[in-house]
C-alpha cells in the first residue's frame, strides 16, 4: 500500500490542507502545534475509521454548520487506486476502487477497504 496523498478539510488547525505524498520518504517538521500528528492521526481515520477525541471537538473552530470537516486519503495497492474519504462530524464515509463506489457505511468501507488490502485493523494501527 502506497498513501499517494491526504487532504484534510476543517480539522483542528487546518481550514483545507492537502499534501502530496513522495514514493520514498516524507518528513513532517514543525513546531508544536504546527500539525504534524493531526497529519498522522488523519491518516488513521481515514484507514480506520478510529479518531482520537471527541469529534465534536476536533472540527476546526469558526467552521460553519453547512462546512464539512473530512480527511481524504487517495492511495494504491497492488496496481489499484484507492479513495476513502471519512467525514468527522457524522459517521459517514465513502470508499472508492478504481473509480467504482464500494460501499456508504463505515462497516461497509472497512470491510471492503481492508479485505482489497489484505490487512486489519490491528495491522494498520500497530
Amino acid at each position: 500500500m502506497i498513501i499517494q496523498s491526504v487532504r484534510i478539510r476543517n480539522l483542528l488547525v487546518f481550514e483545507d490542507y492537502h499534501i502530496d505524498f513522495s514514493p520514498r520518504m516524507n518528513l513532517f517538521v514543525g513546531p508544536p502545534g504546527a500539525g504534524k500528528s493531526t497529519i498522522i492521526n488523519a491518516i488513521k481515520f481515514g484507514l480506520t475509521g478510529d479518531i482520537e477525541g471527541k469529534r465534536e471537538k476536533l472540527v476546526r473552530q469558526n467552521t460553519s454548520k453547512d462546512e464539512q470537516s473530512f480527511i481524504e486519503l487517495r492511495l494504491t495497492h497492488q496496481g489499484s487506486e484507492f479513495y476513502i474519504k471519512r467525514f468527522i462530524s457524522s459517521s459517514g464515509a465513502t470508499l472508492e476502487i478504481d473509480g467504482v463506489n464500494q460501499g456508504r457505511t463505515i462497516r461497509e468501507v472497512n470491510e471492503t477497504l481492508w479485505n482489497r488490502l489484505e490487512t486489519d485493523k490491528t495491522k494498520i494501527t500497530n
